[in-house]
């Protein structure tokens, strides 16, 4: 395959419209990213007209796209309307005058009413409040939370009562995925009063987590993204409960992109204030 170089990016039309800022490749360096063009939150209607922009240093002769709807384009930069809600895949095929071709796949393409984005200091923050119908195994409201940053090392979100200044009892969900030694981890902790931090198990709590969407770290553009949802009202003491309606610190922090450094002290931080 020709080491090439794929870019991705999503323009926000009429209605708004995005997805996390997520980026991936593979080993010659094929990339592609969605690109978030608002630091302002913004509620995903369909139907949404997204503008796909794709670039290749090769010059290949043909572009193709599949879309997992059912819909399909041509050229290098074509335009696509998602009818309905859904978590959707785009698919980019590149080909090249010698006959040779790569192909690239983006998924968990969020296409919903409610899901609400903030960007800020190269963090994203993505979340969605779900009301389970019958044919979920879930009885309660749930959360569906992503948080990126363009790192190789670790990634942190806690969440504190909007009035609280100090971190004890904050709820903290960290993730990393190091490209060297393949370390994976997804940690659900909270901060005791003497300002150390423990997983929920060990205080005597329990996981909350209810989906584990992983941590991805992708070619050269190093991105780890934390996935993943919980209950509103988790029912567990080791857990901040959540309100819709309610106020609270969502606080990011991010550790170096060195191969070594993967749990150093956060070198990158950021705060949003969000009414839920």
């Amino acid at each position: 395959m020709k080491k090439i170089a794929f870019i991705l990016v999503f323009t926000m039309l009429v209605p708004l419209c995005a997805s996390c800022g997520k980026t991936i490749a593979d080993e010659n360096n094929c990339w592609f990213k969605i690109q978030h063009l608002t630091s302002n939150p913004t509620l995903l209607s369909p139907p949404c007209e997204v503008q796909f922009n794709a670039g290749s240093s090769a010059k290949p002769k043909s572009w193709d796209w599949k879309f997992s709807d059912g819909g399909t384009a041509t050229g290098q930069n074509p335009k696509h309307i998602f009818e309905k809600e859904g978590s959707y895949s785009a698919t980019m095929t590149a080909t090249y005058e010698d006959g040779s071709n790569a192909t690239l796949t983006m998924t968990n393409i969020d296409i919903y009413k409610g899901l609400v984005q903030y960007k800020k200091d190269d963090f994203s923050l993505e979340y969605r409040i779900i009301t389970p119908d019958k044919n979920e195994s879930i009885s309660a409201p749930y959360i569906k939370f992503s948080i990126s940053y363009p790192t190789n090392g670790m990634i942190t979100m806690k969440i504190l009562s909007a009035d609280q200044k100090n971190m004890q009892g904050a709820d903290v969900y960290s993730g990393l995925k190091n490209d060297k030694n393949k370390e994976t981890g997804l940690f659900d902790c909270f901060y005791q009063a003497d300002k150390s931090s423990i997983s929920d198990v060990q205080g005597g709590g329990q996981e909350s987590f209810l989906t584990k969407d992983s941590f991805e770290i992708f070619g050269i553009n190093k991105v780890t993204i934390l996935d993943f949802s919980r209950l509103l009202d988790t029912g567990d003491k080791c857990d901040v409960q959540l309100e819709e309606g309610k106020t609270y610190r969502f606080i990011l922090e991010a550790s170096g992109s060195g191969d070594d450094d993967i749990f150093s002290e956060p070198t990158k931080t950021t705060e949003f204030l969000i009414k839920l």
